[in-house]
């Protein structure tokens, strides 16, 4: 894989309340195979349409908050940003509160487990094609942290402003591409 092998990248702001950041895509789909395995849970990253549902959950809205941008929901460059991530949560008021998730919009993109090109593709190989980043980071403007908005990064990339969300899938979920 190339650049998947390499150590985790030193996370900047290394705090257990923080989102892990500096971590490649390959990395990523590594956490959640051992997290996996040691927990015997369906572990993974999500689809990038999964994100999305999740982020406009539950009638469609522009921000996981609302369908207007307020730059004290969410850890982006417009509002009093520290420059850097923040502690989960710290924005309260931005969380999608139908489904108790925080950080849907800003603070880092997070890793999606398809192909940019071919959202279909979803298993690991050596391709390095574009894989799906979603959900803006605190580096961003407002646009990025729509909840629609998708954009992509080759998947031996890491940099202080991604990171990834697990999903738990119930054990009658057929994982395509796995192992």
């Amino acid at each position: 894989m190339p650049g998947g092998a390499k150590q985790w990248g030193e996370q900047a702001l290394p705090y257990a309340n923080h989102p892990r950041e500096n971590v490649s895509w390959y990395q990523a789909v590594a956490f959640c195979r051992w997290l996996r395995d040691k927990l015997g849970y369906k572990i993974d990253l999500p689809h990038e349409h999964e994100w999305e549902v999740a982020a406009r959950y539950p009638d469609g809205r522009k921000y996981p908050w609302g369908n207007e941008f307020n730059a004290t929901k969410a850890n982006t460059s417009e509002g009093d940003s520290v420059g850097q991530t923040t502690t989960v949560g710290i924005c309260p008021s931005g969380k999608n509160k139908a489904l108790n998730l925080y950080d849907m919009s800003g603070n880092v993109w997070e890793w999606c487990r398809n192909k940019y090109e071919h959202p279909e593709v979803t298993a690991v190989d050596q391709s390095d094609a574009l894989r799906i980043v979603r959900g803006g980071s605190w580096r961003p403007y407002l646009y990025n942290a729509r909840a629609a908005y998708r954009n992509g990064n080759r998947p031996s990339v890491r940099n202080g402003s991604g990171g990834f969300r697990v999903v738990y899938r119930s054990l009658n979920t057929d994982l395509e591409g796995e192992r």
